[in-house]
């Protein structure tokens, strides 16, 4: 579908470009010097262009429209936003230019990745489009939102598909300053999630081994694990990948298996360094956000390192993830035992479904954790348990559906656990009230609940407790530390 776009020439030397001509004619702009360009429309092949009442087509290239002025210092403004004309490739001026550029360098990046994977539900899309249909697919709304809808689902089982949800709809918003900061926030937190998810299925799997194998650590890979569970300020991307490159160089140094057999593969291929490359010229981006300083242009760079970055993780593509929202053991007289595990799918589908109904009901011979969240391909009961890094806060609080909490930081005034929450974005915390213990005996519990007349709310809370308990055994169990949870907590 064709683009239509408004130019004005200031004084031979700039182009003004505004994707929202009926916004203009709002706002009449003053047209200075001699000349007066508009391009009428926009093909995949060549430009209609009006110059002074002169129509004429040139190549759709930006050198072509350059050539329109006089100089080579011109600069291009496009939304009121001044760009040299150097700062652009074909790709990024058509990106920037027509203001529905957003999605399509991710979009394509992860067809692409998915299509060198195998993945069967990509290829099978595009094995039905004509060679025509297949050029600039990613511009075509009829094609890349059925793309997108697989996209959505492709990731663990629709958790970082959330989020690529997200960032689809800010896409297709009309251009702001607010759109572009938004977008660039949601890129940056997907890429945050994605390593994230690695760590804690690292970390985790790391605090069976270490039991199981009774590994020792030297003090450097006791630093690594230290400044996880210690850290009060929230890891930047630069520090997200530190740590997964140092938790993968401590895996090698024990000759561990990895949770993931994808994984050593990668790390022989250099993978490692690929993402400690994008996660740093992402941050980049992330500080001039900070400062105020991004345009449209800085989208467009950003969905080249977070494309690359998931990209080169495409094997998160197979796997899913499980909330155990609860088990619950059967056996009748002169009957075989049996338990029921009560689960939430983590889907981009439950969350549409306003996060009410969409759990399963499973009959096992074996039990399982409660409260975990599983990170699993096939069956779940083969899985990697994510939990308490990972949590789902509304199995912990008896609720339907699923609130996914990630880990954050550490509070290091109080003994509190700061998670940020997948669908609303915001961040919370949970607190320990210090009435579930470690190791308490079933009396003691007992005695607990009949000296409190709320039993629901008791019950909620010593959830919220076990999540920290929790937290602090695999710290003691990793760091060999036997330290009370009041001596960490009150650690300067």
């Amino acid at each position: 579908m064709p683009i239509t776009v408004y130019v004005n020439i200031e004084g031979r030397k700039s182009i003004h470009i505004y994707s929202q001509p009926q916004k203009r004619m709002n706002q009449p702009h003053k047209v200075h010097g001699d000349q007066n360009i508009i391009i009428q429309n926009v093909s995949d092949t060549h430009v209609t262009v009006e110059v002074n009442g002169s129509v004429q087509k040139v190549e759709n290239k930006l050198e072509e429209i350059i050539k329109l002025l006089e100089g080579e210092s011109a600069s291009i403004t496009i939304n009121q936003i001044s760009y040299s004309n150097d700062a652009f490739t074909d790709e990024s001026f058509k990106y920037v230019s027509g203001g529905k550029g957003h999605n399509t360098v991710l979009i394509k990046k992860l067809v692409e990745a998915l299509d060198d994977f195998g993945n069967a539900s990509v290829q099978k899309i595009f094995s039905r489009l004509t060679a025509e249909q297949k050029h600039a697919w990613e511009y075509n709304p009829r094609i890349s939102s059925k793309v997108k809808e697989k996209l959505r689902e492709s990731w663990l089982g629709g958790v970082l598909g959330i989020m690529l949800g997200k960032l689809f709809a800010i896409g297709s918003q009309e251009y702001s300053t607010e759109k572009t900061d938004a977008f660039l926030k949601h890129s940056l937190e997907l890429a945050k999630m994605t390593l994230q998810i690695l760590n804690f299925a690292l970390i985790s799997f790391l605090w069976d081994k270490k039991k199981e194998k009774k590994l020792t650590f030297n003090e450097e890979e006791k630093k690594v694990v230290r400044d996880f569970f210690e850290g009060f300020v929230e890891k930047n991307l630069g520090e997200e990948s530190k740590l997964l490159s140092d938790v993968c160089q401590l895996y090698k140094r024990h000759k561990l298996s990895f949770p993931m057999e994808e994984l050593p593969p990668l790390l022989e291929k250099g993978t490692l360094e690929s993402i400690k490359q994008n996660c740093e010229d992402l941050h980049v981006i992330d500080r001039k956000r900070a400062e105020g300083d991004i345009t449209p242009l800085s989208c467009y760079v950003a969905e080249q390192h977070l494309g690359d970055l998931i990209g080169s993780l495409i094997f998160l593509s197979t796997y899913e993830m499980t909330s155990v929202k609860k088990v619950v053991y059967e056996e009748a007289r002169d009957t075989n035992h049996f338990y029921l595990h009560f689960l939430a799918p983590i889907k981009a589908a439950s969350f549409q479904r306003t996060e009410k109904t969409y759990e399963t009901l499973n009959f096992a011979r074996e039990t399982i954790c409660t409260e975990a969240v599983l990170m699993h391909k096939d069956r779940y009961q083969q899985s990697i348990n994510l939990f308490p890094f990972l949590i789902d806060l509304n199995a912990l609080t008896f609720d339907k559906g699923t609130h996914i909490g990630f880990f954050r930081e550490k509070d290091t005034d109080n003994p509190e656990l700061h998670f940020w929450f997948l669908g609303s974005g915001k961040r919370d915390r949970i607190s320990y009230s210090g009435k579930l213990k470690a190791e308490m005996k079933e009396e003691e519990l007992n005695e607990l609940f009949k000296e409190e007349k709320e039993q629901e709310s008791l019950r909620k809370q010593l959830k919220a407790d076990s999540v920290y308990l929790q937290f602090q055994a695999a710290r003691r169990d990793l760091l060999d530390e036997k330290d009370t949870i009041e001596d960490i907590f009150s650690e300067e």
